[in-house]
């Protein structure tokens, strides 16, 4: 999950459930951009904090190479 803290509130929004998890490496600069993306595109923070955590998954449920 993740807690935001926003015009002098702290939210804490679950985390999403993920079947198979391969490799959590990357995982936060996905959630990163997701969110930045939502936030900067004037979504409001719980869209913001959903398009993060959806990127994030994605990342969490797949194998990526360099080679």
């Amino acid at each position: 999950g993740v807690d935001v803290a926003y015009q002098e509130k702290v939210v804490h929004y679950p985390a999403l459930k993920v079947e198979k998890i391969v490799s959590t490496t990357g995982a936060g600069d996905a959630f990163a951009g997701g969110f930045l993306f939502g936030y900067m595109n004037t979504f409001n923070i719980a869209k913001a904090v959903d398009i993060g955590q959806k990127c994030a998954t994605q990342v969490l449920t797949s194998v990526s190479s360099c080679l």
